[in-house]
């Protein structure tokens, strides 16, 4: 009988055992913690010396106890972000389920709501070409479930399907009081009519008042959506763009790099000097070249003395002879070895294949910015490399991570002739914030007064502003010319976006939903101020600094070009010629199989934990949460789609992407823009990164031609191309192109866009009157070429005065 009853026992606890064994690891799904703490019971552990945990003494316990820490401030004080996460499943689960489906709108009528409410469009605004803005804020009118499948069936009838689709949980009140829990997700619908050749994108904010209790699948339903006041914008006509091929042998992964099929680093320049820029595909060792005969690119070699390229790399005259050189970074076999500046000796109009120069040599573990530019005057090109630090390797963490100076040193590199380099970092007066987490450098003249300047772009910090006296010696004026330099930067670009005739530029880099959202429901843990203080300055994303008084601001429009997403590439182009600049920007970090997001454990606890010294425990306990994205099984700001930002009039912007076919929902990461087929209509190249598991990066590059003609529009153009000589070089120059309407400046700089450099040219849009004063190019010695009354529709030549 005694045995009996043990053995009952035995089941009971088995029983009971296995139910929350189950119930954990269900759990464990939803939350990454109590995964970590899962996986880290079948872990062996070990304490290793190491900087010291922003947490607790990670150098002194082993990561069990850091996952012991984190479970128990996700489920305190950051209770409500938890809680938030849960409701957010269910848009995570809409996301995913119209990505995946054939027919969306059949996913969306099946979404469970008890009422939406909606509201027709107002009268619409014609802006440019055809584009038509309404606000959804007239006549409003609500759906029953089964009302609302019978008008998207409607519309279906009529020929229209949902492309893709973007949702964020922007904000979150929890039930209070006898209230319900509400919450707003931000969302973007593109959709088509090919029979029409019509395209729409319905975006703005849904308010959603939640049900009280969850669904027998564990998810939160909606009671309430109302998606009155959203915009919605259409556009009849063909694509502006369409995708050109490029050779796909030689566009070949190389052999040298196991699992790494690299695109970048990606350089435009011309060659050849027929006018034409070539693509330097630098990750492929590829030389493409537009061959106007079939309307493809054609593909060889750039050279046989490329063995490895890094990411950083400039096409510049280096040696002084006038001839383009190509310079780039090769990595060392060991990280602890000397990297070498490798420099390629142009010849022969465009080839590379004399003997390589050993530029120099140094501590470079990780180089991702190369610009070239005189500093001093003295007729040779200097070089400015930066670096940057992956966060989580080894442990580590920015620190702080609005302010990072913690990562890989920067170079200044003073020539010294014929292609010889110093290290004249510290001279320079370049040392104090060399060690920023880099991935845009350029020197560029600013201030309009001769000299170049320098502009550095890096993560974890934002923009610095350098600058130069002219002899070399730079002067960090960043609090002086900008009133907020913190951004996530990734890279920058330079035009005069408000028509004013002055140089603005505008910083990219990754805007945050999830940091918003915690700024909103007011959370953070007490003695770490400092970092909820900058959460929503770091968040904000892209930043638009315009020229006032000497220095730079940020206009009243600035929310309109901010929140692109996670950005990383961009270039300033007129891709419609009317006259004003418009900006395209490259988003998304990494897109898994669900939607589902590792941003908010960044936000709470990732830049808690760890500070700038690597420790093998803190790595144990990063390597395992972010095991979901490096599987691919979860994203981290995935499937945002690239913006094209078209410009107002110099009034502010507006994301006409989709609409003119360039909204790639895959992850972008290098942009570079230039009229490639020589037609005067900007053309655009963009690097699609994938990252399918870990070791593993594929990139595509993907070259997408101008074919932009609206019926009965007067759109001209003009263009210059700067040619240099020894010891002039186009790069620093300062190009003002002077029309009766007033000017328009740009510059000729490299290491803007990321991993990219632009061709030594510029293209103008002129609008409806062709009519062009003058165009004055001011080179980099002080000289100054004038082309008086250039004729509009094509390209000029401009050469320094010798």
């Amino acid at each position: 009988m005694k045995a009996r009853r043990w053995w009952v026992i035995v089941v009971c606890i088995a029983v009971v055992w296995s139910a929350a064994f189950l119930w954990q690891n269900w759990n464990a799904e939803r939350d990454p913690w109590r995964k970590v703490a899962n996986q880290q019971k079948a872990e062996p552990s070990s304490s290793g010396a190491g900087g010291s945990s922003s947490d607790s003494q990670a150098n002194t316990v082993d990561y069990t106890q850091l996952v012991v820490e984190r479970n128990a401030i996700y489920d305190t004080v950051w209770a409500n972000e938890k809680l938030s996460q849960a409701y957010e499943e269910t848009f995570v689960a809409l996301w995913d389920s119209l990505r995946a489906a054939q027919d969306q709108f059949a996913v969306l009528g099946a979404f469970p709501f008890d009422e939406l409410k909606l509201a027709r469009p107002s009268k619409p605004t014609e802006l440019s070409w055809g584009i038509r803005r309404a606000k959804c804020d007239a006549e409003p009118f609500a759906f029953k479930p089964d009302e609302f499948r019978a008008f998207l069936a409607a519309r279906a009838a009529e020929g229209w399907r949902l492309v893709q689709s973007e949702w964020h949980h922007a904000t979150f009140d929890p039930a209070k009081d006898g209230n319900p829990a509400r919450s707003t997700v931000n969302f973007v619908l593109h959709a088509a009519n090919d029979s029409r050749q019509q395209l729409a994108i319905l975006k703005g904010a849904l308010r959603v008042e939640w049900k009280p209790n969850q669904s027998r699948d564990g998810k939160y339903e909606a009671r309430v959506l109302d998606a009155a006041g959203v915009d919605l914008f259409t556009r009849v006509g063909p694509p502006a763009f369409i995708e050109l091929t490029a050779a796909p042998d030689v566009l070949a992964p190389q052999p040298n790099w196991p699992g790494i099929e690299m695109a970048e680093p990606i350089l435009a320049a011309d060659l050849d000097g027929d006018g034409s820029s070539e693509i330097l595909v630098g990750g492929r060792n590829a030389l493409l070249r537009f061959d106007a005969r079939d309307g493809t690119y054609k593909a060889a070699p750039i050279s046989s003395k490329i063995q490895r390229m890094s990411s950083a790399a400039v096409v510049a005259d280096l040696t002084g002879d006038g001839e383009n050189d190509l310079a780039f970074i090769t990595p060392a076999a060991k990280l602890a070895d000397p990297a070498t500046l490798v420099v390629l000796p142009g010849h022969d109009n465009g080839r590379f294949e004399k003997p390589p120069i050993e530029a120099w040599r140094g501590p470079c573990e990780n180089p991702t910015a190369l610009t070239a530019g005189d500093i001093d005057g003295d007729g040779d090109l200097d070089l400015f490399l930066g670096q940057y630090k992956a966060p989580y390797r080894d442990g580590q963490m920015p620190t702080p991570y609005f302010d990072a100076n913690d990562g890989n040193p920067a170079y200044l590199l003073v020539n010294q002739g014929q292609a010889k380099f110093t290290d004249g970092t510290v001279a320079a007066g370049l040392d104090k914030k060399r060690f920023r987490r880099t991935y845009g450098a350029s020197l560029v003249d600013l201030d309009n007064d001769g000299k170049l300047d320098l502009m550095v772009t890096s993560d974890f910090a934002g923009v610095d502003l350098y600058r130069n006296a002219g002899t070399g010696k730079f002067t960090d004026v960043t609090d002086a010319w900008v009133d907020d330099r913190h951004n996530f930067g990734m890279s920058h670009t330079m035009a005069d976006y408000d028509l004013d005739g002055n140089l603005d530029f505008y910083v990219i880099g990754m805007s945050s939903t999830t940091a918003r959202r915690l700024d909103y429901m007011k959370l953070g843990r007490e003695g770490r101020e400092s970092i909820q203080q900058m959460r929503g300055r770091m968040g904000y994303g892209n930043r638009m600094f315009v020229a006032r008084d000497g220095k730079w601001g940020q206009p009243e429009w600035k929310d309109q070009v901010a929140r692109t997403g996670w950005s990383w590439g961009s270039t300033s182009f007129d891709f419609d010629n009317d006259g004003d600049r418009d900006l395209y920007v490259a988003n998304g970090h990494q897109s898994g199989k669900s939607s589902r997001d590792y941003c908010t454990q960044f936000w709470t606890q990732d830049i808690y934990t760890g500070d700038s010294k690597p420790n093998p425990e803190v790595s144990k306990l990063f390597g395992i949460c972010l095991s979901d994205i490096q599987q691919g099984d979860m994203s981290w700001n995935g499937f945002e789609h690239n913006a094209l930002l078209m410009n107002l009039g110099g009034k502010g912007f507006v994301d006409v992407a989709f609409l003119m076919g360039v909204a790639f929902e895959f992850d972008a990461r290098s942009v570079l823009s230039d009229d490639f087929d020589g037609d005067g209509r900007m053309d655009l190249a963009v690097v699609e990164n994938r990252a399918p598991q870990p070791g593993v990066i594929r990139q595509t590059l993907h070259l997408l031609a101008n074919r932009f003609d609206p019926p009965g529009a007067k759109r001209h153009w003009i263009g210059v191309r700067l040619v240099g000589a020894p010891g002039v070089s186009p790069l620093g120059a300062a190009v003002t192109l002077k029309t009766p309407n007033g000017e328009q400046p740009a510059r000729i700089v490299a290491g803007d866009s990321l991993y990219c450099q632009h061709a030594q040219r510029v293209h103008f849009g002129l609008g409806e009157n062709p009519q062009v004063t003058a165009i004055e190019v001011r080179w980099p010695n002080g000289k100054t070429t004038t082309l008086d009354r250039p004729k509009a529709g094509q390209y000029h030549v401009a050469t320094p005065a010798m």
